[in-house]
């Protein structure tokens, strides 16, 4: 009986349908998706569905769609007429929009059904008069055109395009190509006619040709890729394209421009299209392809001034100041303004934000504090006039109840957080520019007079002083009974925080202006005046890494999720790993960069001479 039990078990298992099976959607040419649709797991085509407009269809991560080797074909046009064939074979014809937003662990698939597939056994995804769609961490194989557009705007992003015949076919389109890579396509890796595109930080290699301008379309913006391996041409002109085309910072295998020209189709070979200027890069775009580390900004925000005050994020604020004279408090997550509040003059201090209230300094000598709230004036207190000349402001450091901050005169302050009472006041020899350090009772600042103060915290007595060669106008590191400053005599200096014996000095042979050091690890960070960062074992000064940013570095490196951040006085972000200082990603703002910040999320804080605050991000 057990054994007749067992083996009418094993029958019923046997014939159950699989639960693969219970997960797989069959579409038939014809078939069209009437409302909001989500596919899932396996979906197999055979012919063409339609996603009308109005109606959006999701695909999850992971999911594997799968086309027949169909004759059904999709044309517009008279039966009979000679009209373009769109969709030559299986395929989605959207006038919707399609959501296929993959993971880069779980990727999207879009192939051929065919046991030995080839290129061209489907036909493509065919946007029409469509807005919105996305295609992110997708991987499309063996079709004809790929994505084939009309009239559209769409972004596709960290996509693999790969043995298709044509990895793209697009006409009077706005659509975004983003770290992709287009390679191994038997025909064209771009095809664009009439279009406004935008195509970044992809690797277009080993394609038949690897981007095809077939008529008017000077207004795509074409930049930071590695476009090499073609076998036929790199770039092509169509015969009707009358007009010049400009595509700079790409990397075309070299940077002999006579050998680019023998890989450009333009003008020089036939004199009835445009000219292809090319500006290329010298080396190939690191950052490029589905693996590139990639920069995103997630909002930029518009003063009337300098950016140079670093930002201080607080219960979801950001705040900043400017050159417009404002402080502004905006949303963290999408710079939205909150309240902004006008002072007398320029504001490049850094605000700090304790207990409800933001404090900072002006160039009209105020210190302020401001309901953090509401942007209300609690109080101000107002410094003696400076001998010394009027740039750049120091920061305050709020700890304990107590705002302490120098001034362009020379004084450094220790006022009572809550009403701005002076406690005490210290003397140095020149302008203070610097945010002062805690640490220990100790107050530790440096002094356009060329020494790293030690105040006792308390009474603002000096305890003592280590003079160097020039200004320190550098945030003092104190970490474990050491202080990292920098100078202006080109030296970075490691002391005992106690009593200021020198423990080392490595001098970079330049200028430590305004960067201040980082200490990651064991390395200790910073930048200086000819655009090295310098990472230094923090216990013998030897470097362990340097990298060469390309223009000064002003403002102080930030460590944020395994990276070193660092702005640059020609408006460029760098990101840079932290163990071996490698370049892995880049942001160019429109002027210098000479203040960062992170947020608790990872976001920077980038302010630029451009008068923009920007929040961006980076990462894979």
């Amino acid at each position: 009986m057990r054994l007749y039990l067992l083996l009418l078990f094993l029958l019923v298992s046997l014939c159950a349908p699989m639960s693969s099976a219970a997960s797989l959607l069959e579409y038939k040419d014809g078939d069209t998706i009437h409302e909001d649709t989500t596919w899932s797991r396996s979906v197999v085509i055979e012919g063409v569905v339609f996603v009308p407009e109005g109606v959006t269809l999701t695909i999850e991560p992971g999911t594997e769609v799968r086309f027949g080797k169909s004759d059904a074909a999709y044309s517009e046009g008279d039966e009979g007429s000679t009209a373009e064939v769109l969709i030559p074979g299986s395929g989605i014809r959207v006038e919707g929009r399609v959501i296929a937003r993959g993971t880069r662990d779980k990727r999207i698939t879009f192939t051929s059904a065919q046991h030995k597939p080839a290129p061209g056994d489907w036909g493509c995804i065919f946007l029409d008069h469509s807005k919105g769609s996305i295609f992110k961490y997708c991987n499309f194989s063996y079709s004809a055109y790929t994505i084939h557009a009309h009239f559209s705007r769409f972004d596709v992003s960290r996509c693999v395009i790969k043995q298709n015949e044509d990895g793209s076919r697009l006409g009077m389109c706005r659509a975004t190509f983003d770290h992709c890579d287009i390679t191994g396509n038997t025909g064209k890796g771009l095809n664009f006619r009439q279009c406004r595109n935008t195509v970044t930080f992809c690797n277009i290699r080993d394609n038949h040709e690897g981007i095809f301008l077939n008529e008017k379309d000077e207004g795509c913006v074409i930049e930071n890729n590695n476009i090499t391996g073609n076998a036929g041409m790199a770039l092509r002109l169509g015969e009707f394209h009358a007009t010049d085309v400009t595509l700079n910072n790409n990397y075309w295998g070299t940077a002999d421009l006579a050998e680019i020209d023998r890989l450009v189709y333009d003008h020089a070979d036939d004199p009835e299209i445009g000219t292809a200027f090319i500006g290329p890069m010298a080396v190939e775009v690191a950052e490029a392809g589905v693996d590139g580390f990639a920069v995103s900004v997630l909002w930029k925000f518009k003063t009337g001034g300098f950016v140079d005050s670093s930002a201080c994020e607080s219960g979801g604020v950001v705040y900043f100041g400017s050159w417009d004279r404002k402080l502004y408090a905006v949303k963290a997550g999408t710079g939205e303004l909150l309240w902004s509040y006008e002072t007398g003059d320029c504001v490049d201090s850094s605000p700090a934000v304790a207990d409800g209230r933001v404090y900072f300094g002006s160039w009209d000598r105020n210190i302020y504090c401001l309901d953090a709230a509401t942007g209300l004036l609690v109080w101000k207190f107002t410094m003696a006039k400076s001998e010394f000349d009027d740039h750049r402001q120091a920061s305050p450091l709020v700890e304990g109840g107590v705002v302490y901050m120098g001034g362009f005169n020379g004084s450094v302050y220790a006022l009572k957080a809550e009403s701005g009472e002076l406690i005490w006041e210290y003397r140095t020899g020149g302008p203070v520019r610097s945010r002062p350090a805690l640490a220990g009772g100790l107050l530790y600042v440096g002094s356009g007079d060329g020494k790293l103060h030690a105040i006792d915290a308390v009474t603002g007595s000096l305890l003592w002083t280590y003079e160097t060669g020039g200004p320190v106008n550098t945030e003092p590191l104190v970490r474990g009974g050491s202080v990292f400053f920098g100078s202006r005599d080109g030296n970075i200096y490691f002391a005992n925080a106690s009593g200021g014996g020198l423990n080392w000095g490595f001098d970079a042979a330049a200028s430590i202006e305004y960067s201040s050091p980082l200490l990651t690890g064991n390395a200790i960070i910073t930048g200086s005046s000819d655009g090295k960062l310098y990472a230094l074992d923090k216990d013998t000064g030897k470097p362990v890494w340097v990298y060469d940013a390309g223009a000064v570095i002003y403002s102080s490196p930030r460590y944020v999720n395994g990276l070193v951040v660092v702005g640059d006085n020609c408006g460029g972000v760098h990101f840079l790993d932290a163990i071996t200082g490698e370049k892995m990603g880049y942001f160019k703002a429109g002027e210098a960069v000479q203040s960062l910040s992170t947020g608790p999320d990872g976001t920077i804080h980038a302010g630029s001479r451009d008068g923009y605050m920007y929040a961006i991000t980076g990462g894979y």
